[in-house]
């Protein structure tokens, strides 16, 4: 909506990869920043579902 605001305090990590790759045309820049999201996204969801596993009660199990 802003289109990163003033002086860039609105810009996201997606919207700078949509402004590289499709405004300034740096696909590559863009894929690689996408692919490094990717994997940051990775590494805290596998590290969220195994903290969170061991403390989640079964009620039925033994």
């Amino acid at each position: 909506m802003t289109n990163g605001g003033p002086q860039n305090s609105t810009l996201f990590v997606v919207l700078y990869i949509y402004l590289n790759g499709f405004r300034f045309f740096k696909m590559g820049y863009a894929a690689t920043l996408a692919w490094v999201l990717f994997w940051i996204i990775m590494f805290f969801s596998f590290l969220q579902f195994t903290v969170a596993n061991r403390w989640v009660y079964y009620e039925g199990k033994v």
